[in-house]
């Protein structure tokens, strides 16, 4: 009796040490620091561009790679959702935190808004304008060779669309009978796929 006695104690030893062993401090050893990355993002103006500061749950993506390495082959976050928190004036990460790496630099690119099956390339469709912002696309890939001592990682934004802006007016300076006009654009694009890897 003194063996079967023994053996749930043994279980439940084993199995508490397995889950202790899991806390981040312990990542370390794995490299990766206590040092969370926190991120300050602003997006640089343009004229007659609908997104030029932040609103209350604009949401961006995160892609994390080692220093100089090409394209998405080592990737080390993915996708990561950051969404605008207009009460406090910052981005918050959804799901778990990131950590700088134990040593060594890291790059981020980063897009908005931010869509869940994004891999390498983000789909541009501006068939449907109703909401400008929502085909607004924004990139950022000058934030390279950081490491934990930035305790806070700043991505600035740019414009990839252009929008086009008609002024019509009469001759005489009035708009009377302009409201209905309508204009066509003929040799463009009106979908492509955007490499955020280059």
């Amino acid at each position: 009796m003194k063996i079967f006695n023994t053996i749930p104690f043994l279980i439940i030893l084993f199995t508490s040490f397995l889950g202790s062993s899991c806390s981040h401090k312990d990542e370390a050893y794995l490299g990766w620091s206590d040092q969370q990355l926190h991120i300050k993002a602003t997006v640089a103006s343009a004229y007659a561009s609908p997104t030029i500061y932040w609103q209350n749950k604009d949401s961006f993506a995160l892609f994390i790679k080692p220093r100089g390495s090409a394209g998405f082959t080592s990737l080390v976050e993915t996708n990561r959702k950051y969404t605008y928190n207009s009460n406090l004036s910052i981005f918050e990460l959804q799901g778990n935190s990131i950590y700088y790496p134990q040593s060594g630099n890291i790059d981020l690119i980063a897009y908005a808004p931010y869509k869940n099956d994004v891999t390498s390339n983000y789909a541009i469709d501006v068939r449907n304008q109703a909401d400008q912002k929502a085909i607004d696309l924004l990139y950022s890939n000058t934030t390279k060779e950081i490491n934990k001592s930035n305790t806070t990682a700043s991505l600035s934004f740019n414009h990839q669309l252009s929008k086009v802006v008609f002024h019509l007016q009469n001759s005489d300076g009035t708009h009377t009978g302009l409201e209905t006009i309508n204009i066509e654009m003929q040799g463009f694009y009106d979908r492509a796929d955007f490499n955020l890897t280059t």
